[in-house]
């Protein structure tokens, strides 16, 4: 319905703006369509380009902010997400420039050796860790649990974030991996504020938006930036709610306006002999290589070679708003595009930087037949207790996993369907009776994970966390040999278990009832058959993504 009102009031089209010089600055043709194409398939409730090279600046516009609003506009305010971490990170780089502290300052520099925060966190993890995301922290805590799915951070504090960080020591080892974190540039935030005894956010105004003149970039907006906030729509033209973000502020919770950031990235492109543009030049040098010859990371910035250098972007996405900047200093070009709703912009991103010369077509979905969807409904389990759920409503076809919005699953054909915000495709398998018997979740290659139907009796296992003393998790301690093989590594880590295969970060898992061990956020689990009076057996079933293994103890 969505799409039938928009084609009712022809917006469609791509509206350009006004550009603010005479001649404007080129937006290439095949992005413009492409950038329609998205907004008419209902990739985009709305979005809006903007580009400025040198002196000359053009905007675009797409869609409207709700099916009888005004189109976007660049003053319009949006929420940026993730694009908040390069403020951050210029806060830090300016406390490097004024000689307070340094890329390699410790956490415990600023913490205190007697932080409650966990110890290794403290004196091995610097502040360029978690600016670049090799601090060895997940991108988000195991204990996120929101009470709405939909409002993800909103009921996660500080509090319980430095609880977290206190009892929860590094998943890898710095440096050894990049690996991102919001959950990092939470803490980088925290570590400014105790630096400077200032709030984030006065610090921010102080030493960057003031400065610049950027009044529209605030992490709460005032009644009247309220009334030009463009409404968030989610993955599939739902309403989304509104993203509070109490202890990832740092991370993620910054509203802008286009103009703002245009204005903001072009001054990474002009920058003065000053303290503040000396800073901002340090953000774009690159401090680590990313794993291939033309991907490195920044501070704040991800960097990729192009046809002339580097080239500096950062997306970021909330419930209902999506955004995209970067600059390309070579060629001193800034690039902005926002979008109320939810699902990436970093294809049209990159194509409006100069990173790529072509984006890749939208797929098509078909129609759902209904009787199919009645069908494919039902509970998966990926593991004893994380099952998916697939439900048939009046709109469509939506799959959820634990504690995440629900998907609305497209129909490529018959059996396969893919889903927006997540580039993944789902496909649904029979049996040799022809009875649906799997879900099958492909994303990325060759990856897989596998659900079982579940019939209407079976029930999934507790996800609920069974504290257990130290000597009991310590009789699970040891190297595993699993079938196919794999070897498992298991050792104590508080009150939970970290769980590590070669080559891959080591997991956490947490105790639960009979032996069973489980991931919070995925679908991994761990069984250790009881043998009967007590103790463990020497004997180990790990569920990984709906397969099931099974293995035994190595001798020490």
């Amino acid at each position: 319905m969505v799409l039938l009102s928009l084609l009712l009031w022809g917006l469609l089209f791509p509206l350009p703006l006004a550009a603010d010089s005479q001649t404007g600055a080129a937006i290439p043709d095949f992005l413009l369509q492409a950038a329609q194409e998205r907004v008419e398939a209902g990739h985009y409730q709305s979005l809006i380009i903007g580009v400025r090279q040198g002196d000359a600046v053009s905007w675009s516009s797409f869609g409207r902010i709700h099916p009888n609003g005004p189109p976007p506009e660049p003053d319009s305010v949006f929420e940026i997400g993730s694009l908040t971490k390069p403020f951050t990170a210029a806060l830090l780089a300016l406390a490097v420039e004024d000689g307070s502290l340094s890329l390699e300052t410790p956490i415990a520099e600023i913490a205190g050796s007697d932080s409650p925060l966990n110890q290794r966190l403290l004196e091995e993890v610097q502040l360029w860790h978690l600016a670049t995301h090799v601090s060895g922290l997940p991108n988000t805590p195991d204990d996120l649990d929101p009470v709405d799915p939909n409002r993800l951070y909103e009921d996660y504090g500080s509090e319980q974030l430095q609880g977290f960080l206190s009892n929860h020591p590094l998943a890898t080892e710095p440096e050894s991996q990049f690996a991102y974190s919001n959950l990092g540039y939470a803490l980088l935030g925290e570590l400014l504020e105790e630096h400077a005894d200032t709030p984030f956010e006065t610090l921010l105004d102080e030493q960057l938006l003031t400065p610049l003149g950027l009044n529209d970039t605030q992490l709460r907006i005032s009644p009247e930036q309220r009334d030009r906030l463009a409404p968030g729509f989610d993955y599939d033209l739902r309403q989304a709610p509104a993203w509070e973000m109490p202890a990832f502020q740092a991370a993620g919770a910054l509203k802008s306006s286009p103009r703002d950031l245009l204005a903001w990235v072009h001054a990474h492109l002009t920058m003065d002999d000053d303290p503040l543009g000396r800073a901002l030049g340090h953000l774009s040098m690159p401090q680590l290589s990313m794993g291939q010859d033309d991907l490195a990371m920044g501070l704040g910035w991800h960097l990729v070679n192009g046809d002339r250098g580097p080239l500096a972007w950062h997306e970021g996405r909330t419930a209902g708003h999506a955004s995209f900047a970067g600059f390309d200093p070579d060629n001193q070009r800034a690039v902005v595009i926002l979008a109320n709703t939810g699902n990436s912009l970093r294809e049209l991103g990159l194509a409006a930087l100069g990173a790529r010369d072509s984006i890749p077509p939208l797929r098509e979905a078909e129609a759902l037949d209904p009787r199919l969807g009645a069908l494919y409904a039902g509970r998966y389990r990926m593991s004893p207790g994380f099952v998916v759920s697939v439900r048939l409503r009046e709109e469509g076809l939506f799959i959820q996993a634990p504690g995440r919005p629900a998907l609305r699953l497209y129909p490529l054909d018959d059996e396969r369907f893919f889903t927006r915000g997540v580039d993944s495709e789902v496909i649904f398998e029979e049996d040799a009776d022809g009875a649906v018997s799997k879900l099958i979740i492909k994303s990325g290659g060759d990856i897989k994970e596998v659900g079982h139907r579940m019939t209407a009796t079976e029930h999934h296992a507790s996800r609920q966390v069974q504290p257990r003393s130290s000597e009991a998790l310590d009789r699970h301690s040891g190297q595993y040999r699993l079938e196919k093989g794999l070897e498992l590594s298991v050792r104590v880590d508080g009150e939970r278990l970290l769980v590590e295969t070669a080559g891959g970060p080591p997991q956490s898992l947490y105790p639960a009832e009979e032996g069973r061990f489980f991931h919070r956020n995925q679908p991994m689990e761990l069984l250790f058959p009881d043998r009967g009076n007590g103790e463990p057996s020497e004997e180990i079933i790990l569920y990984r993504n709906g397969y099931r293994l099974k293995g035994q103890r190595l001798s020490e």
